[in-house]
């Protein structure tokens, strides 16, 4: 199996997984961040539906989240139905998933960060 076939079931069955775990449809297309990482802003975007929050607010605890895990700032969040988007992003630094009915899309900017940060 290729590495690229091998990292595709890798997903499907963490996919799987969360979808049992949250009882959600979750789908994730892209992770290039820890495992760890994923299962986390997959768990805040899960919690956030289920209280009803507003997605910006959403998108915002899982930019938090990620700033406090992770040890330096300039994450971002795109969460909703339906959008464009073209982003460059830090290698190891970004993620694209599907929760229920809503894309998600969190990552960071290494020019957006100071010397010390990357």
């Amino acid at each position: 199996m290729s590495t690229s076939a091998a990292i595709l079931k890798e997903l499907e069955t963490l996919s799987r997984q969360l979808t049992v775990q949250f009882k959600r449809y979750v789908k994730l297309i892209t992770c290039e961040m820890a495992l760890e990482y994923c299962r986390r802003c997959v768990a805040i975007a899960a919690d956030g539906l289920g209280e009803k929050r507003p997605l910006s607010e959403i998108a915002g605890n899982i930019t938090c989240q990620m700033m406090e895990m992770m040890g330096h700032s300039h994450w971002y969040c795109v969460f909703g139905k339906r959008y464009g988007s073209s982003i460059t992003h830090e290698k190891g630094y970004y993620m694209f998933f599907e929760i229920d009915q809503f894309t998600v899309m969190v990552f960071r900017h290494t020019e957006d960060c100071e010397k010390s940060e990357v």
